[in-house]
């Protein structure tokens, strides 16, 4: 744990700092901080359980994004992958909407969502990452977010991964939030 700490202490204040700051002035930043515990949680078990599923075309994820016997466009591979990706997050509000209770606000779904999807799509598909290389050797490990796999002994390979690289993801998604906060007018 001190490793991840050095290694990711400032991306992971950088991410609570973001948090508090899409979230703000409806939640606390207590509020804020759980949403993003929360998140980060979901999306590690919603992942963790589509790759428990049977493999078919109606599990997208396992069957575009691990199966390469029938090979697609890469583009719409991506694409695919995006959707679900935000899927994975943004059910959440579907959720709470349904038993009308909202723990996690708004704002840190959708900027948990679009950071997860960013650093998906472009850090870990286009550009390549270790940690998800090995997802895909094992597609039992390496769910992400890396705090989790070790939370949960699901690590591939027990290293901590450097996380400094999503926060440029952060810093880019941040004001997509607020733009959209501000164009549709949430408030929770």
């Amino acid at each position: 744990m001190e490793e991840f700490i050095r290694t990711n202490g400032l991306t992971i204040l950088v991410l609570f700092v973001f948090t508090v700051l899409v979230s703000y002035p409806e939640r606390s930043p207590l509020s804020a901080g759980i949403g993003l515990m929360i998140m980060y949680t979901w999306v590690y078990f919603s992942h963790r359980v589509i790759h428990m599923l049977p493999t078919s075309v109606l599990n997208l994820h396992v069957y575009v994004h691990h199966q390469h016997e029938a090979p697609i466009d890469r583009r719409i591979e991506l694409f695919i992958e995006a959707i679900h990706d935000l899927f994975m997050s943004l059910n959440v509000l579907l959720i709470q909407s349904l038993v009308g209770i909202h723990i996690v606000p708004t704002s840190v779904i959708l900027f948990y969502g679009i950071l997860y999807t960013s650093v998906h799509i472009v850090n870990y598909s286009l550009v390549g990452n270790e940690t998800h290389r090995g997802h895909h050797k094992n597609m039992y490990t390496n769910y992400g977010p890396d705090t989790m796999d070790h939370l949960f002994g699901t690590s591939g390979d027990g290293v901590w991964e450097d996380l400094t690289p999503i926060t440029m993801n952060a810093v880019m998604v941040a004001p997509i939030v607020l733009g959209l906060k501000e164009l549709f007018h949430w408030k929770k």
